[in-house]
């Protein structure tokens, strides 16, 4: 049995695999692309906009640049609107304890319906 065939086996079932060591190569849809929450534990930060970019460092360390963005703190207070501004962008440098939202376009194929 060829991987297609495992492919298709598992798309049936609704079960979706990775072999990448970073799995927001599989995730991201930069064709349609998405909004993201990105949940900073440690600074007590939401950041909320449009993916841009992302990378990989190391296995513990990933970079996301987002633009549209909204900055909250835990109490869901905004601290940064700059929903309508495209020229402004951030980098957020992802380490231990962070947690990631992923808001898709309906459209999305990186969906499984």
């Amino acid at each position: 049995m060829g991987c297609d065939f495992i492919d298709t086996v598992f798309k049936f079932l609704k079960i979706t695999r990775s072999l990448k060591s970073d799995i927001l190569v599989d995730i991201v849809d930069f064709k349609l692309g998405m909004w993201i929450r990105v949940f900073i534990n440690t600074e007590q930060i939401i950041y909320v906009g449009k993916i841009r970019k992302f990378e990989q460092i190391t296995e513990s360390i990933c970079y996301i640049v987002l633009s549209n963005f909204i900055t909250y703190d835990y109490k869901n207070k905004k601290l940064v609107d700059n929903a309508s501004c495209n020229t402004e962008w951030v980098a957020i440098s992802l380490k231990d304890n962070y947690r990631i939202e992923l808001v898709y376009d309906e459209k999305s194929k990186k969906i499984i319906n």
